[in-house]
């Protein structure tokens, strides 16, 4: 054990760095993520301010603009000639100054292509407002409303799709031992905990090896009895006993902040994907500092990958909102399958076995390849010593 023990004696020293990240990490989680501030007490439906240039003025495009007002701050742009090029450059630069949410541009013969089924209506929508991507689906109302009635009487009767469109739900609120909604907030948290935990095992297991690297422990590991195979697992075994601690205080944390709704929560299965995701981490680094030369992973992987897997993969923005390119590009990596996971897990409250098992081929296939490449250097090591 003696390569074991030697190990965390190297990540023992980070232990003032580790202990500052971790401090921020959570004090950052607690003030964004308590339960209490999740709590509704009650329910409305989010305004937003929206631009509309009507260019077909018929009685549809009309109460369609009304029915939007009954919801929303409309402003309308008049006629002013301008043509759907100019249009849309003006609605986007509103959107991007912030002084509108979503714009409409709704088309001449827009009726006749409503019934026809065809696009009569353009829509820009500010990504930086959720809530700006439900109007579409309030505009698809209102017309499947207003279609059925011409179907049904041969003429649009928007008094009857005013009535049917003027719903009122009633939301009754849950004690909060039966509200399992406080799922979204685990899965948020552990969502977060998933570039923690690379940060966390870059900034001292990946400096732990980075260090095996320099000269002296290159020489004693070259004439050193124990076997390669051996040498790799014992360092394997030191790094998941680093991670089982960084795991254990931030779940704890989370259980904690969670307590009075923690039997309600899926916490084993979040946790499950957290200890499967961290493992596969450990084998990214791992086989990553036997194949990359000295230097290179503390500054490739250490600033570069944490942050950019955590944006591409749905960390800090939903996978749903992000470009299809991105999640395309995002697949090729463990960090989406373990978002995916969490997902899944705050549906469906049990673990997502598939997202788990993507994860897991991950694993084997960088930890064989740290072995591989760990040889590699053992046997270029004791060859260059041989020569001295």
């Amino acid at each position: 054990m003696t390569v074991y023990k030697h190990f965390l004696q190297m990540i023992w020293q980070r232990k003032i760095g580790t202990v500052i990240f971790l401090a921020i990490f959570l004090s950052l989680c607690f003030v964004m993520l308590q339960p209490e501030s999740r709590n509704a007490h009650g329910f409305s439906e989010t305004p937003l301010t929206v631009c509309i240039a009507d260019q077909d003025h018929s009685p549809l495009s009309e109460q369609l603009t009304t029915y939007l007002q009954t919801k929303h701050t409309v402003t309308l742009l008049g006629d002013s000639g301008l043509s759907d090029e100019a249009l849309l450059k003006k609605l986007r630069k509103n959107i991007s100054v912030g002084t509108v949410d979503v714009g409409l541009i709704i088309s001449e013969g827009f009726e006749q292509k409503t019934e026809l089924g065809q696009k009569g209506i353009s829509s820009i929508k500010d990504g930086r407002r959720t809530a700006a991507f439900y109007i579409d689906s309030q505009i698809q109302t209102f017309l499947r409303f207003a279609l059925a009635t011409k179907e049904a009487t041969g003429a649009f009767d928007f008094e009857k799709v005013r009535n049917a469109l003027a719903v009122r739900t009633e939301v009754i609120k849950v004690n909060r031992e039966e509200d399992t909604s406080t799922a979204a907030g685990l899965k948020y948290f552990f969502n977060f905990l998933g570039w923690a935990i690379f940060s966390l095992i870059i900034n001292s297991i990946g400096w732990a090896l980075f260090e095996l690297n320099n000269e002296r422990l290159r020489i004693r590991t070259a004439v050193s009895p124990v076997s390669n195979i051996r040498f790799a697992f014992e360092n394997f075994a030191a790094q998941l006993t680093v991670v089982a601690l960084f795991l254990a205080v931030l779940i704890a944390f989370a259980a904690l902040m969670y307590r009075q709704t923690i039997r309600t929560l899926p916490l084993a299965s979040y946790t499950l994907n957290a200890a499967v995701y961290a493992s596969v981490v450990l084998s990214a680094v791992f086989m990553l500092n036997a194949a990359l030369k000295k230097g290179a992973v503390m500054g490739i992987v250490g600033t570069v990958l944490p942050l950019s897997l955590a944006f591409i993969s749905g960390i800090f923005l939903e996978q749903e909102l992000l470009p299809k390119s991105i999640t395309t590009l995002a697949q090729v990596f463990p960090t989406y399958y373990y978002v995916r996971a969490n997902t899944f897990t705050e549906r469906m409250l049990r673990p997502d076995w598939n997202n788990i098992g993507m994860q897991l081929l991950f694993l084997l296939l960088y930890f064989t390849l740290g072995v591989y490449f760990s040889k590699l250097n053992r046997i270029r090591n004791k060859i260059e010593f041989v020569q001295k």
